[in-house]
């Protein structure tokens, strides 16, 4: 490592901050496949490392900012007619719409062949 705060990707000789899977596919080897060559070589700079270090330092959040952030996930989650219908009641006309917009279609799983499922004692007893 030099002082600018770079390391070498002992494939190609680049300098970099970091060596991740982004560079890696350059090279068409895996992180994994990388460190198993190279298992002395570094991975990411120490002062990239350190600044990644610092920025996820102190990012404890009240409990005000929490009960915001929950709220606006509920909104969301609310507002989304795509989530969240688990267990609710399509109105007959609704049901209507969807089956006519979907008519035509191909089932995404189609022609695929489900597995059995042996152990079924994570649906509880109603099953």
């Amino acid at each position: 490592m030099d002082n600018d705060g770079k390391i070498e990707c002992l494939i190609c000789g680049k300098k970099l901050s970091a060596i991740n899977y982004l560079h890696l596919r350059k090279h068409d080897i895996s992180v994994e496949d990388y460190v198993n060559k190279f298992p002395d070589a570094k991975l990411c700079s120490d002062q990239t490392r350190t600044v990644m270090s610092l920025g996820s330092k102190g990012r404890i959040v009240s409990e005000g900012v929490r009960k915001k952030q929950s709220e606006a996930a509920k909104a969301s989650w609310l507002k989304n007619p795509n989530l969240g219908n688990s267990g609710q009641h399509r109105p007959e006309e609704v049901k209507r719409k969807i089956s006519n917009t979907l008519k035509g279609f191909s089932p995404w799983n189609k022609g695929s062949k489900k597995a059995p499922i042996e152990d079924t004692s994570f649906l509880g007893e109603n099953i």
